[in-house]
């Protein structure tokens, strides 16, 4: 179950088990995953995670029922996190994709200072057409 709008008040490991208590009214919790934020210095959650339930009745009361509930002055939003159930998205309407792109860019990174274009167009040829490769460089000439 994906529950999201978590309180900033609350650092990680305290949001973690305000989460599995709240969670624990619906039934057994097997894991509450809140991702912690890389950037930040204090062990911060990102706002949002995931709650695995023990069987599949006590998720749904999960949905049905934690919505709204306040934790550390937040109402709580919760949502089932995977795709719906396939006959569901059979159901919906399919949507053609109209991006008409033919290619993508990608980053090439810790390549060498020395690094050349035609280095990098090398590199790459070996995976399909490439169109385009170019290492670019700082001020003083190296590769970045």
């Amino acid at each position: 179950v994906f529950v999201g709008d978590l309180s900033w008040e609350l650092p990680l490991a305290e949001m973690t088990e305000a989460v599995r208590l709240a969670c624990e009214d619906y039934g057994d919790v097997a894991l509450v995953d809140l991702p912690k934020d890389k950037g930040s210095k204090k062990q911060q959650h990102r706002g949002f995670g995931f709650v695995e339930f023990a069987d599949a009745s006590a998720a749904a009361a999960a949905v049905e029922g934690l919505p709204g509930t306040d934790i550390a002055g937040r109402a709580l939003r919760a949502n089932y996190a995977s795709a719906p159930p396939k006959a569901a998205a059979d159901a919906a309407p399919k949507i053609p994709r109209t991006s008409g792109r033919r290619h993508v860019k990608l980053y090439f990174g810790n390549l060498k200072f020395s690094a050349e274009s035609e280095d990098l167009l090398d590199l790459a040829a070996a995976y399909g057409k490439v169109v385009d490769a170019k290492v670019v460089r700082d001020m003083d000439g190296k590769s970045k």
